[in-house]
């Protein structure tokens, strides 16, 4: 289901009487004793309060459920708000990664893709090593894409679909509802590489894709406000975005934020960020070749 927000902060600012409708009107089959619900632990009440009856015993949120068969009896399955691990996160985990590869000999290309041993006879390359402030600004995104996936597969393998009934490895029926934020939105990546490692990892799972219409839109982050509200004060004309970028910094935005930010309003998707942007009449034009300039114009 796409329209509800997966984040945490999302959707614990998400219109509670809206949840709910959404909720009533999509899950009808769903029945309470027997469907497991996995949120995070931040936002359980919230579930509480839209879903009636919903007890303990079949709430759990993310890093309380991998491993468990506490529910392995249970024929459905409702996941509202997806484990992000977030750039701090993902990054320092990365970092882990990258001294222990480093100490094993393993190599980093600049694309993120680990390649191979210097010896390895079968590559028959060599890369030398990047530093990590070289890395792709985003590289660490492909590791939280992984990271959700696993995270998803192995809350969906909680409940009854993890019991084999057959020598094909087939399961009885179960239902799993999954809400995965605005379709074709900013995260459209996520759910793309989310529902391909799904169908991946359980081949015979039919997946039924609905867009809900939520009224209540994309949620924007704190710095996501705090940039627009910069560039709706920008004087008429050209601004280089280093110049743009040191005016975010003074107000607390990284500069990863910063180019993740000028990357959506380059990219041919659409969020509801970059459509508050385009209202203010702000563009963004890049230069591309050797010595190009990017500009924000307002």
């Amino acid at each position: 289901r796409y329209g509800v927000p997966a984040g945490r902060a999302g959707l614990a600012s998400f219109d509670k009487d809206v949840l709910k409708q959404i909720y009533e009107e999509n899950c009808d089959d769903v029945l309470i004793p027997s469907t497991l619900f996995c949120t995070h632990k931040s936002n359980e009440g919230v579930l509480k309060q839209v879903v009636t009856g919903l007890g303990d015993d079949s709430l759990v949120h993310w890093g309380d459920i991998d491993g468990k068969n506490n529910w392995s009896a249970l024929s459905g399955m409702v996941i509202c708000g997806l484990p992000y691990l977030g750039p701090a996160n993902a990054d320092n985990i990365c970092l882990c990664f990258d001294q222990w590869m480093q100490k094993d000999g393993w190599k980093y290309h600049t694309d993120n893709l680990i390649l191979s041993e210097e010896d390895d006879p079968i590559s028959g390359q060599f890369y030398e090593t990047a530093e990590m402030n070289e890395m792709p600004f985003d590289y660490w995104k492909e590791y939280e894409k992984s990271h959700m996936a696993v995270s998803v597969i192995q809350a969906i393998n909680r409940v009854r679909c993890r019991n084999v009934t057959d020598d094909k490895g087939g399961c009885e029926k179960t239902n799993i509802y999954l809400f995965l934020g605005e379709k074709n939105g900013k995260q459209r990546d996520y759910q793309q590489h989310l529902l391909a490692r799904i169908i991946e990892a359980m081949p015979n799972i039919q997946v039924n894709e609905k867009e809900l219409k939520c009224g209540a839109g994309e949620v924007l982050s704190p710095h996501e406000k705090d940039f627009i509200q910069l560039l709706s004060v920008l004087p008429a004309g050209e601004h280089k975005a280093t110049d743009v970028r040191s005016k975010a910094e003074g107000k607390g935005i990284s500069k990863r934020t910063v180019r993740r930010y000028i990357k959506a309003l380059d990219s041919e998707g659409d969020s509801e960020f970059k459509r508050q942007v385009e209202a203010l009449g702000v563009s963004y034009i890049a230069v591309r070749g050797r010595g190009g300039s990017k500009f924000m114009k307002s």
